[in-house]
């Protein structure tokens, strides 16, 4: 333990983990994305409808996921996070290849499901990690790093599943997909050691914190700033899964273009729109919660709010050139949120609990996620006709701003004053109501 908490003190070797678990996470999602770029071939060997491409793309893989997260949200707090990583980063890859050999439409589903099961400990274990590694102050931007494995996932996923698929077939490109998780583990396993926890907290008072989900669960509920900053994290997963499940199939469908293309395309906006989103919003994130900690909450409510519009352009504009444009300003913004909405949390429960609040937000989002893509599948197959999937997509993005108003409402709760670079994580008071403490970012109630 002293050796490697010598090692975490070094800034280079910090920044080596999170560079490291970024590309762990890249390759979740190039996964799960993978599928949704070869949603329309698949769709065309199995005769498939809307709705059951939104359940390959997202519902059973988001369920599955959230089931898993139950049991792995508490080991994240009690085991060594390394090996619960490194465990779950082996079997998703190894599952994912079991995809492309899937010779019917319920074989696939019950191997996208056991991708979904298998990825519950990547988010948790690498985010808690990392708010161990890194001060309470850079938790934000650190985070943004992490999460510009999304627009990296992405693009290997829409960019190479679509080349693959449309050289090789389908199947290649999941079996390409999961080659690389095997290596990424033996180097993790191999050169990142666990990283020290800070010390044990209890609630205030010297109540011990539960070690169940349940109790990290009510805790959320009973935090006047986590109970609405969560559910605008869950909305926002419903609408962005939609959105992701369908983007390469939009651009095919709405515009006309060949699957190759419309990865490509998809890919290269997700990456570089989804760098310089990931990595603004947390540094903008970390600026702004140095004057005051409600700041990235409204922040946050702000992006909603761009991305609903951008979105709804993208959507319903006729012309290919101003959809692009749009879909490049969408996918810059969307990303924004990532660092700051993690990071929040990070920075608000105690290193006891952070595993499984993490997993509360992971699970919350998945299930959210593949009700997403189940919901437009739906919307599209109801709305029917030559622009259905149009119609569907612009109906969820109006979700955008229902997100932007649970931001809001956090953030004028959220009365804690400016965070340093070198703050500890102070434990959130979760008294009885109506108790008396302090408002603030750690310790309102609801109500208050």
């Amino acid at each position: 333990m002293a050796t490697a908490a010598s090692r975490y003190q070094r800034p280079l070797w910090r920044w080596y983990a999170a560079t490291l678990l970024m590309l762990i996470y890249t390759l979740s999602f190039l996964d799960r994305g993978v599928a949704n770029t070869l949603i329309q071939p698949i769709k065309a060997e199995f005769r498939l409808s809307d709705t059951q491409a939104g359940l390959i793309t997202g519902f059973l893989f988001g369920l599955a996921n959230a089931a898993a997260g139950i049991f792995v949200g508490p080991l994240v707090d009690r085991m060594n996070r390394r090996n619960v990583l490194g465990a779950s980063l082996l079997v998703w890859s190894v599952l994912t290849g079991v995809c492309g050999g899937a010779g019917s439409f319920a074989t696939l589903l019950a191997a996208r499901a056991a991708v979904g099961a298998a990825e519950s400990g990547g988010v948790p274990a690498s985010l808690s990690m990392l708010a161990s590694i890194f001060p309470e102050g850079k938790r934000s931007t650190v985070t943004g790093v992490f999460f510009l494995s999304s627009p990296f996932g992405y693009l290997l996923a829409s960019a190479g599943g679509g080349l693959i698929a449309a050289h090789f077939g389908w199947r290649a490109a999941f079996f390409a997909a999961s080659g690389p998780g095997v290596l990424l583990t033996l180097l993790m396993m191999l050169t990142l050691p666990e990283p020290p926890r800070e010390a044990a907290r209890g609630e205030p008072g010297g109540a011990p914190l539960g070690p169940g989900l349940l109790s990290a669960l009510a805790y959320v509920l009973r935090h006047a700033v986590l109970a609405p900053h969560y559910l605008a994290v869950v909305l926002l997963a419903l609408v962005t899964g939609g959105r992701s499940a369908f983007m390469v199939a939009f651009f095919m469908r709405e515009h006309g273009l060949p699957i190759a293309r419309a990865g490509v395309l998809v890919g290269m906006i997700a990456c570089v729109g989804g760098i310089v989103g990931a990595l603004t919003g947390g540094i903008v994130s970390d600026r702004l919660a140095r004057i005051r900690a409600s700041l990235p909450q409204w922040w946050l409510a702000l992006v909603a709010g761009a991305v609903g519009v951008s979105d709804l352009v993208l959507y319903l504009h006729p012309d290919l050139t101003a959809a692009l444009v749009a879909a490049v300003v969408s996918a810059a913004v969307v990303s924004m949120w990532l660092g700051p909405a993690y990071g929040v949390v990070m920075s608000i429960v105690p290193e006891a609990m952070r595993g499984r609040a993490l997993t509360l937000i992971q699970i919350g989002a998945n299930i959210a996620t593949a009700l997403g893509a189940l919901a437009v599948g739906m919307l599209s197959d109801l709305y029917g006709g030559p622009h259905s999937l149009r119609w569907a997509m612009a109906s969820m993005a109006c979700v955008f701003f229902l997100v932007g108003a649970f931001f809001a409402l956090a953030a004028t709760r959220n009365l804690g004053g400016p965070v340093g670079l070198d703050a500890q994580t102070a434990a959130p008071a979760v008294g009885p109501p109506g108790a008396d403490a302090p408002v603030s970012a750690s310790s309102a109630q609801p109500g208050e």
